[in-house]
């Protein structure tokens, strides 16, 4: 059970990083940059263009505000406010904790606490056995960005973000301000109701085609016994057509005995559009039948008009549908000769 779980928690966890990075690719082009580097700061979209300046709290020109609302936005930081320690190695094993090793050294190798600071780490895996990881933290103490950050919060941006360029890597670090992990988390409960809600969806429709499909199956086994009993019946009608068998009497066997076939396409034409049919059991002229329908008061009368079916009443007590749609029927009549049969 344990490893189902895992399992699953991978599979969602896997998934929604997956729209997450989709969601992102497709915002790349609207992603605006704060530049804190000029005077004053300056916010610039992917071609460089100068879209507004950032002077905290304001941010000019003033309409700048309603069209920059809701865009991801990310800000560069110099690297004069950036301050980088190397902490110790660790084993490559413990990537997966490396974030929150980082957290517990920052008291230890800067002036500031944990919460007072924006961070992040960069790992390079070193050759030997067992494999280890050197790790880097690279600290910003928030109130240096405290202002900016505020005035930019104030826009309501989708995401936002620090870009910490190092010296030896043309890739930032990347360090979120905004709250990702609500994000991800609100994402995540998105896409596990989407999986489960198709699973639920495939498996009802699974459900419903093997129903289907034993239905048409036991429909098919009591046509074909019937259209088997027939065959008996024309086969021993012509053995006994050389005593004396005449047609008189063949007309009168098929008024007695009604066909199967053609019994159900009377059927077929005499029941409500509304209706149909999971059950077909023909004895002699005793019909029992049930089925499905939204109006099962008018069966009867339906029935009983099309003069190919005498006596019919509910063999059993209607019952309602779990999904409350229709009504199951189950009904026995007797079956009339076909007038004008010779």
């Amino acid at each position: 059970m344990e490893k189902i779980k895992a399992i699953w928690s991978w599979f969602l966890d896997g998934l929604t990083e997956a729209v997450i990075a989709c969601a992102d690719h497709m915002r790349t082009r609207r992603t605006i940059r704060l530049l804190l580097d000029t005077k004053p700061a300056s916010l610039r979209d992917a071609s460089g263009k100068e879209l507004a300046q950032v002077r905290p709290p304001q941010i000019e020109p003033a309409d700048a505000r309603q069209k920059l609302k809701g865009v991801p936005i990310d800000i560069v930081v110099p690297e004069s406010l950036v301050l980088r320690r190397d902490l110790n190695q660790i084993s490559a094993e413990s990537a997966p904790f490396v974030e929150a090793f980082a957290r517990h050294q920052i008291e230890r190798v800067t002036p500031w606490k944990a919460a007072d600071t924006y961070f992040g780490v960069a790992t390079t895996r070193l050759p030997g056995k067992p494999p280890k990881l050197a790790v880097s933290i690279h600290v910003v103490a928030r109130r240096l960005i405290a202002e900016v950050v505020g005035s930019l919060s104030e826009l309501n941006p989708v995401r936002l973000r620090l870009l910490l360029y190092r010296p030896d890597s043309p890739d930032p670090i990347i360090v979120p301000v905004t709250e990702q992990k609500s994000r991800q988390m609100r994402i995540r409960r998105m896409v596990q109701t989407f999986v489960l809600c198709s699973f639920f969806l495939i498996a009802a429709r699974l459900v419903l085609l093997s129903w289907q499909i034993t239905s048409l199956q036991s429909n098919t086994a009591d046509i074909d016994a019937q259209i088997e009993d027939q065959r008996e019946a024309l086969a021993t009608a012509h053995t006994e057509k050389s005593a004396g068998f005449t047609g008189e009497s063949l007309a009168a066997m098929r008024k007695a005995r009604p066909r199967a076939v053609e019994t159900l396409e009377a059927m077929s034409a005499a029941l409500p559009d509304d209706a149909y049919l999971l059950s077909f059991q023909l004895v002699g002229d005793e019909l029992h039948i049930s089925g499905v329908s939204t109006q099962t008061s008018d069966l009867v009368p339906a029935l009983e008009g099309s003069k190919r079916f005498v006596d019919v009443n509910f063999a059993a007590a209607t019952t309602r549908l779990e999904d409350g749609s229709a009504n199951r029927f189950h009904l026995a009549m007797r079956v009339a000769p076909r007038a004008g049969l010779r």
